[in-house]
């Protein structure tokens, strides 16, 4: 296992055109999504009741793992986070990408943490 994570683009394609996402999300992608979701939740710049909603999630999660499209769907139109709001949530090929993100980042039961390991660096 490496250190780091592979950010590298994965091409979604349905027909002409590609949506372009993170092969899997590193930290500070994470804590990005985190913070649009934190800030999302504060109502007049203060904590109002913190709720995460499936919506904010998809949202947050689409914001920062779409790097990029192609195709005539998408032609002259720059790849922003403006444009990623913009996009109808049932079009077949965003639907395709966001199952894809969830896929690529919903931990597999070999990735959890091993219960009997240690924490104080000091081995069993």
């Amino acid at each position: 296992m490496s250190a780091f994570v592979d950010t590298s683009k994965l091409a979604i394609t349905e027909g002409d055109n590609t949506i372009f996402v993170k092969r899997k999300m590193d930290f500070g992608t994470k804590c990005l999504v985190e913070d649009t979701l934190t800030r999302m939740a504060l109502k007049d710049g203060a904590v109002d009741e913190i709720q995460l909603t499936l919506g904010a999630q998809r949202l947050a999660l689409a914001l920062h793992n779409i790097v990029g499209w192609e195709g005539p769907d998408f032609a002259g139109v720059p790849c922003t986070h403006e444009n990623i709001r913009r996009l109808d949530d049932t079009y077949p090929l965003f639907v395709k990408a966001q199952n894809e993100i969830t896929r690529l980042n919903t931990p597999k039961p070999e990735d959890a943490p091993d219960p009997k390991a240690t924490t104080d660096g000091a081995g069993g």
